[in-house]
């Protein structure tokens, strides 16, 4: 794997895994046509490099670099670790499903699915490019929706801080 040759077999091996769902190798082989030793020795490679992971099944899906680096071209490079943290977080002592979105990509998402006409409960930017949701289900009481709603302030700030003391030493990459 070099050369021209294999920077278009990472990017096909990429654009396969650009769904965020775990994908067989051997569908990958069936759908772009490459040589199956040409893509297992790609997986190797990606895999060393914590681009890609494997999941039971011969399964691959994003590994943590490709993901840091899915979240840095937001700018939010910052919130890779944490915000898997404190969207679990969220997500479990709300009931509810939390979102960090960059624009219209759902770059993570916590929690039960909400149904699809309910609209977010709660909505805050993060940052200059993101912005994190929380979607409670519909039997929340009203004083469920006040303890919630402190929660989900607790955990933007929180992220807003990550960001903030990445800016100021300038890591936010």
């Amino acid at each position: 794997m070099n050369g021209a040759r294999g920077v278009a077999l990472v990017g096909k091996l990429l654009r396969e895994l650009s769904g965020g769902d775990p994908i067989a190798i051997s569908d990958i082989v069936e759908r772009t046509g490459l040589p199956r030793s040409s893509v297992y020795d790609a997986v190797q490679r990606l895999e060393a490099a914590g681009m890609i992971s494997r999941g039971s099944g011969a399964q691959i899906y994003p590994g943590p670099s490709l993901i840091r680096l899915g979240y840095a071209a937001f700018g939010l490079g910052a919130l890779h670790g944490p915000a898997e943290a404190l969207l679990q977080l969220l997500s479990d002592e709300t009931g509810g499903t939390a979102v960090l979105l960059a624009g219209d990509v759902r770059l993570l998402e916590s929690g039960p699915a909400p149904r699809e006409d309910a609209p977010a409960t709660y909505e805050k930017p993060i940052g200059e490019s993101a912005r994190l949701t929380l979607t409670l289900p519909p039997r929340a009481s009203g004083a469920r929706h006040a303890s919630c709603g402190a929660i989900f302030q607790r955990v933007a700030a929180t992220l807003e801080s990550y960001l903030d003391r990445n800016d100021a030493v300038g890591t936010n990459a």
